[in-house]
């Protein structure tokens, strides 16, 4: 039907149709009626509608607008609220401020449009582009109109606009950032739907030059002492090789998968520990790299204490969540004293200090320790980790590790805090400078395993 509008609905109307749309309004639209007052009226047949889906339960939820940053590969139209015509065709107008629309596409109504009191078809978008592209780049909103211009009898020259549906295409720049997922939020409904097995080690080993100490002709007699809290309130301490064995050690040899014992006999390669976490268990590990047989060496156990702590009053005046973190790993050295071995006899050549959380099923790790500390009688020790993607020194190691069946994956918006997401394992250089003039390279490894290959792995044990 149409519908006649009062003067000030003509002009808005007008302004939208022939000055934003860029189409003059018909001159033939307006009647004059002399009473006591002239009145202006404006004629239109029918309305569109628009939206993102065309199907039988949304029609009834078409707008006059439709709001979106990214431009659907389609829209919906709905020509409705009109009379019966004889021909009409739909026009896709595109807004220019300061001058003519510019119209972008046109198509038919079919036959069953023009009688019906209703006609839904759709648009193709994408291939618009670039006229109507997927961003809107500018920092302005874009407009685009949907219209249908229909003629009652085929003979009329003039054809009569509907009321157009809009697309508002909003600024990329203003879209609202989506909230990253919390992978520490979670309600297991058991344990074992949590439970990750994890793998602390060593995967390479580079001896940058032996102690000087006499006797142990051309090689360093290197072992690992491991000293470990948790998980709950399990305990416990290690050395690898076990017993009073160790690693041959050569000036400027590089370990893999060649690892001898004092026997010249082939081992694997060192394995700080291995176990299962669930939800909220923690496991921390003292891993102190030491060389037997120094008898003159004093114990420097309570200096390797006291750099640790410093390492955690540094870290807290941060006053950031990193800083936290690594501070409260670092300050474990004074309440568990037994997170550092005693050296008497023994020359050090390095200590780190490595914790692993489960939280919801994601292995967060910190793996810490001091760069520099000067003891006397004994000279300046020094711990350096490395980035080997990038060779850059870092004050600490903090990497989440979560397997992709969790759900979580660097593709998403994952707010995984003050870690690094690295997958499935993570490595890592750890320069030491120790005592007797010894230095070494070691490169770290953080991983998860799988009950699989830890089952496979004990039955291939000697």
């Amino acid at each position: 039907m149409r519908k006649a509008l009062s003067l000030l609905g003509a002009g808005l109307l007008a302004l939208t149709l022939g000055a934003v749309v860029g189409q003059a309004a018909p001159s033939r639209r307006v009647v004059a009626a002399r009473t006591k007052a002239s009145v202006l009226k404006y004629v239109t047949n029918g309305e569109v509608r628009v939206g993102d889906v065309c199907n039988s339960e949304v029609i009834s939820s078409l707008d006059r607008s439709l709001k979106f940053y990214d431009r659907p590969p389609q829209i919906c139209a709905i020509w409705s609220e009109k009379a019966p015509v004889a021909w009409a065709v739909w026009e896709l107008w595109k807004e220019k401020f300061g001058g003519p629309g510019e119209k972008i596409a046109s198509g038919s109504i079919a036959a069953v449009g023009l009688t019906d009191t209703s006609y839904t078809w759709t648009i193709a978008l994408d291939p618009l582009d670039p006229k109507f592209p997927l961003h809107n780049e500018t920092a302005t909103v874009q407009r685009y109109f949907v219209k249908v211009i229909s003629k009652k009898t085929a003979t009329e020259t003039t054809g009569l606009p509907s009321v157009p549906g809009v697309l508002v295409h909003l600024p990329k720049a203003d879209e609202p950032k989506p909230k990253p997922k919390d992978p520490y939020t979670c309600k297991p409904k058991t344990a074992e739907e949590t439970r990750r097995f994890v793998q602390f080690g060593v995967t390479e080993a580079t001896v940058n030059s032996t102690t000087s100490t006499s006797g142990d002709g051309d090689r360093d007699e290197l072992y690992f002492k491991i000293d470990r809290l948790g998980p709950g309130k399990d305990h416990g301490a290690k050395r690898i090789p076990g017993g009073d064995d160790y690693y041959e050690a050569k000036p400027r040899a590089t370990y893999t998968n060649n690892y001898t014992n004092k026997d010249q006999k082939k081992v694997a390669r060192p394995l700080f520990w291995t176990g299962s976490l669930v939800h909220g268990q923690i496991v921390t590990l003292g891993v102190t790299a030491m060389e037997q047989d120094n008898s003159d060496l004093m114990d420097i156990k309570n200096k390797l204490t006291e750099a640790l702590l410093k390492v955690e009053e540094v870290a807290l005046k941060t006053n950031n969540m990193y800083g936290a973190i690594v501070g409260a790993v670092a300050g474990l050295a004074a309440v568990h004293v037994s997170l550092i071995p005693d050296t008497k006899g023994h020359d050090f050549i390095g200590i780190v200090l490595v914790q692993a959380e489960n939280k919801c099923g994601h292995i967060r790790i910190v793996w810490t320790t001091f760069e520099e500390w000067t003891i006397d009688g004994i000279g300046t020790l020094k711990n350096r980790f490395i980035n080997w993607k990038d060779q850059k020194e870092i004050e600490a190691r903090l990497i989440v590790l979560s397997s992709p069946k969790t759900g979580f994956t660097t593709d998403q918006k994952v707010d995984w805090g003050e870690y690094t997401y690295a997958k499935e394992a993570d490595d890592f250089w750890w320069e030491t400078s120790g005592s007797s003039s010894a230095k070494y390279t070691f490169t770290l490894q953080s991983r998860l395993v799988s009950k699989e290959e830890l089952d496979n792995a004990a039955k291939n044990l000697p």
